[in-house]
């Protein structure tokens, strides 16, 4: 989607009242740290805690809490968190987010900084400082995070998510600004500028109701709102130094529906956005492709080896025996950090390769609900 000079014109933001102190350096940029949050009270604590370590504090920690059937608003008070309770939202997560923007952006200045990130996620000591730097040097960045997954009770399924993240954060940081896939949830810092432009994009340049910063009828808000801003002619970046710890999913159960949830998510917003410069490429469409073109890749590999093996009788040529040895190394060393547990699941080939096999399940189901139009699945704890 290019822009035209018209639909530049009609993106235009009211200038917002300027708080006094604009212009002001890293140490002094404002920073609100917005915390959606559903049923959370296992959580919000120890989010709020992590904020509390920043090198670089914010100055403001709200909690949305939306729809909640705990007492989470109550916890993230008598953590020291100021509480936003949503009134009346259907949009999922992104309508609480809007919910709580409506308030803070007329009031901001250009330079203030809004970080909206998980309730379940806890923030390194520097990854404020970090961003906060990045939106400094370069307004027209939106900054993001890489995330690992925190080490809660022992299990295979939990293990295998981390493994996952551990080895997704690797590659992350190889990364052009112009390849970064998504501003994940995790944790997503922005200009207030850069956020009311979007909202008033909103309807006509880009999906979305009018007025709205996340587009409420996406449950994968965070890479709707990196499509938005890419479109608008910003650059998405994650640095070193902004790297998270977030919750993985306890039971088969509750993974599938979380990587279904993502899934949908993301094809409904690629077709919402159709294909252009910004959803062609690795960000987008080529991005699928290759997903699915893996998932039947890896079937067909082990088909031709075991058929090789069984029709010949010989064994693996040397080849194809160093090539699968470079492959059981890199396995191993790739999630080094994960711990001895994450290195002995990998050694053990298997259980990770059974694994990547069932992305298929989530990625035909997703297709098929949205070529049925089925609707989004609702955001929560699990």
């Amino acid at each position: 989607m290019t822009l035209t000079a018209s639909a530049r014109q009609a993106c235009q933001v009211i200038p917002a009242f300027r708080m006094p102190g604009t212009g002001r350096g890293v140490s002094q940029m404002r920073v609100t740290v917005l915390i959606p949050a559903h049923n959370e009270r296992e959580q919000i604590a120890g989010t709020i805690a992590a904020l509390r370590l920043q090198t670089r504090q914010p100055d403001q920690i709200v909690v949305v809490a939306d729809n909640c059937g705990d007492d989470t608003a109550a916890v993230a008070g008598q953590a020291g968190a100021d509480v936003f309770t949503t009134a009346g939202n259907t949009g999922r997560k992104a309508g609480a987010i809007n919910q709580a923007l409506a308030l803070f952006l007329p009031e901001a200045a250009d330079d203030d900084c809004v970080l909206v990130m998980d309730a379940d996620t806890e923030l390194n000591a520097h990854w404020i400082e970090t961003a906060a730097g990045e939106l400094k040097a370069d307004p027209m960045v939106a900054v993001g995070g890489t995330y690992l997954g925190k080490e809660e009770t022992p299990s295979l399924v939990r293990q295998l998510q981390i493994n996952e993240f551990t080895r997704a954060s690797r590659l992350q940081h190889r990364k052009s600004r112009k390849s970064v896939w998504c501003l994940s949830g995790t944790g997503t810092m922005a200009r207030a500028a850069m956020l009311r432009q979007v909202a008033a994009c909103r309807g006509t340049v880009l999906p979305g109701r009018p007025g709205d910063v996340y587009d409420a009828e996406s449950c994968t808000e965070d890479f709707e709102l990196t499509l938005a801003v890419r479109t608008l002619g910003y650059s998405c970046i994650i640095p070193r130094g902004c790297e998270s710890h977030t919750e993985v999913m306890p039971t088969v159960r509750t993974w599938f529906n979380q990587r279904l949830r993502w899934q949908q998510g993301t094809l409904e917003s690629l077709r919402d956005y159709g294909i252009t410069k910004v959803t062609w490429g690795w960000q987008g469409w080529a991005r699928q492709g290759l997903f699915h073109f893996r998932f039947m890749a890896q079937f067909l590999l082990w088909f031709v080896l075991i058929h090789s093996l069984l029709t010949t009788g010989a064994g693996f040529p040397p080849l194809i025996i160093a090539a699968l040895v470079v492959v059981y190394f890199e396995r191993i060393v790739s999630v080094w950090r994960a711990g001895w547990r994450g290195r002995i699941l990998a050694a053990l080939i298997v259980p990770e390769f059974l694994y990547g096999c069932s992305e298929g399940a989530y990625l035909l189901t997703a297709a098929y609900q949205v070529i049925r139009r089925q609707p989004l699945a609702s955001w929560g704890h699990l």
